[in-house]
Parts: C-alpha cells; structure tokens; sequence
C-alpha cells in the first residue's frame, strides 16, 4: 500500500513490523539510490574535434588571457612581487645589522 512506502511507514514496510498512526516513529534513513549518468562518446574515425582545438587554441588562449590580464597581476603577480620585496629587503636589513 501507498501508506506502508511513505514517512515512517516505509521503515516498517523494511523491517517487519507494523506501524500505526498513533505511534511515534523516528525518520527512516534515505535508501541510496542510482543517479542517472550521460556517457558521451566519439567515434574514432571523427577527428575534427581534435582538429579543430589545435587550430583554435592559440586564438582561446589568447583570448582568456587579455580577458584576465588585471585578475592575474592584481591577484598573481603583485603579491609576488610584493614578498620577493620584502624579502630581499629583510635580508639586507639583516646583513646589515649583523655587520656591527
């Protein structure tokens, strides 16, 4: 029945055991259950994908970096810089101190 595979009944569908509406009951745990996957294939005689990546990469590549060109300075480069600085400052500064 449609009540036996709802709510907590669905635990005592599993178990054995009957359920009535007065008892209280705990959550049942979920049952796994199989996700539906796509699988996309190519066929080996079909190489224009490939083809075609090779002579549009240099283009995309291109492309992607003028797109993030401010991102990667602002996030890449200068904090490189910033520590190579500091660093090459602190050394010095050492070097220094430990001379007298």
């Amino acid at each position: 029945s449609l009540r036996a595979i709802s709510g907590c009944g669905l635990w005592s569908f599993v178990s054995g055991t009957n359920s009535t509406a007065s008892q209280s009951c705990e959550m049942a745990p979920k049952l796994p259950f199989r996700l539906k996957q796509v699988v996309y294939t190519l066929s080996p005689y079909e190489q224009s994908i490939i083809g075609n990546w090779f002579k549009n990469a240099p283009m995309s590549l291109q492309k992607k970096i003028s797109e993030n060109c401010f991102t990667v300075g602002l996030f890449g480069v200068a904090p490189v810089a910033a520590v190579v600085t500091w660093a090459e400052d602190y050394k010095e500064k050492e070097k220094l101190h430990s001379r007298f």
